[in-house]
């Protein structure tokens, strides 16, 4: 009996260590903060709210866009796991204030009043926005400040697997599948390309052996959020700067809601090409038409990309997350795994003049780079680049461009 009474109390012991006092959660929320139940202030309770749950924490900042779409994805996933996941908002406004943003925005959160800002500070002491994603054990698995969590992530934790599709070798699939359909706010704004071979028969005539077993190859690409450009950007892997279009069309580089878009297309190999069927979908959709033309202008062209300790390396990771801030005065770049392509897409973004890269556009690289520039010429950029080992050289070259025009009806 004796040991039966043991072995409980190790069991209540383990189970009480887990999760709260010992938690990442449980130091976090020693302090007594209240919960906001319609217009009024109760205990809270959230330790035991959280117990057994995947929790994000955010502080609100309201009218911040990123957060409101977060917000509106995080409602998502608590109607999908509502027995699994939690979402906690910090705010410091005014009760009234309060009580009437979450009557209008309707979110199935729990709301804490932290005037002091006690919870931020503990997390960031140098900003007022962050978000932090919690296990269910109560334990931190990502901190961000002033930028979105990582969905794929809080996915994982929720055994939600949408890395690539679930595809039986022994079905038949569409050569050709595609959707498009509006954005819904809260929907995840990204694009996933994946693939996959299947054994095939390609039948030549119909007398016996004339049959040519080959492999099919399947694209499919799922593209959330982006906007008429952007899609376009996507289907010629080229940066929105490089696309020429007359005003009457500038909505098609519109961010508002109804303006963007979700589209998912799968193309065989035995069809057609991948990216030619995109571009020619986003054609006949939309009603426009597009043709590449040259046209001479200053660019620049990414030479070289040296190794710099603590800089640039060879990535050792195949977690490709990319964390980037572009603004006039700041270039920042954090990534484990990024393509020389895709650096010098962000150059260009940051230049706004077309970028010819001349390494190899597949070599991937580990980078953490922060550039301030209070001297915004290009000039300049340039000289910043190569001193963190983006080497760049300036010059007057003919460059692809893209011509977007309605249509013929």
């Amino acid at each position: 009996m004796k040991k039966v009474y043991l072995g409980f109390v190790i069991f209540l012991f383990l189970q009480f260590s887990s999760f709260g006092q010992t938690s990442d959660l449980g130091e976090l929320f020693k302090n007594n903060l209240k919960q906001l139940d319609h217009n009024t202030l109760i205990d809270g309770n959230f330790i035991e709210k959280a117990k057994g749950k995947t929790v994000v924490l955010t502080s609100l900042v309201k009218g911040c866009k990123w957060i409101l779409e977060e917000m509106a994805y995080y409602n998502k996933l608590k109607s999908e796991y509502p027995n699994d996941f939690e979402v906690f908002i910090t705010f410091t406004d005014d009760l009234v204030t309060m009580s009437k943003y979450v009557q209008d925005v309707n979110f199935d959160f729990i709301y804490i009043y932290d005037p002091m800002m006690t919870i931020s500070k503990k997390l960031f002491p140098s900003d007022s926005i962050s978000s932090v994603l919690f296990d269910s054990k109560g334990f931190v698995q990502e901190k961000t400040s002033s930028s979105k969590l990582n969905r794929d992530k809080i996915l994982i934790l929720l055994n939600k697997n949408q890395s690539r599709p679930e595809i039986n070798k022994g079905s038949s699939l569409p050569i050709l599948n595609f959707q498009l359909k509006r954005y819904e706010l809260g929907d995840e704004v990204t694009n996933k390309l994946s693939s996959v071979n299947l054994p095939s028969k390609v039948m030549t005539g119909y007398k016996v052996n004339e049959v040519i077993d080959t492999v099919e190859n399947i694209k499919f690409c799922t593209i959330t959020g982006e906007n008429i450009l952007g899609l376009y950007s996507y289907a010629y892997n080229l940066p929105k700067n490089r696309f020429l279009y007359d005003k009457k069309i500038e909505y098609i580089n519109s961010h508002a809601p109804n303006h963007r878009y979700t589209l998912i297309l799968s193309v065989s190999n035995l069809h057609a090409d991948f990216y030619k069927m995109l571009i020619k979908q986003v054609d006949l959709n939309f009603g426009l038409e597009t043709s590449p033309i040259m046209k001479e202008t200053e660019s620049l062209e990414l030479s070289q990309i040296d190794l710099v300790k603590g800089k640039i390396n060879i990535a050792n990771s195949s977690d490709n997350k990319i964390d980037k801030k572009i603004s006039e005065t700041e270039f920042q770049l954090k990534a484990s795994n990024i393509k020389a392509i895709e650096i010098s897409r962000l150059i260009e973004e940051k230049v706004n003049l077309p970028v010819e890269l001349i390494v190899n556009p597949n070599s991937n690289f580990s980078v953490d780079i922060l550039i301030e520039n209070n001297d915004t010429s290009v000039d300049n950029w340039i000289k910043l680049f190569s001193e963190n080992g983006l080497i760049i050289k300036k010059e007057i070259k003919e460059v692809e461009y893209i011509k977007i025009k309605n249509g013929s009806r």
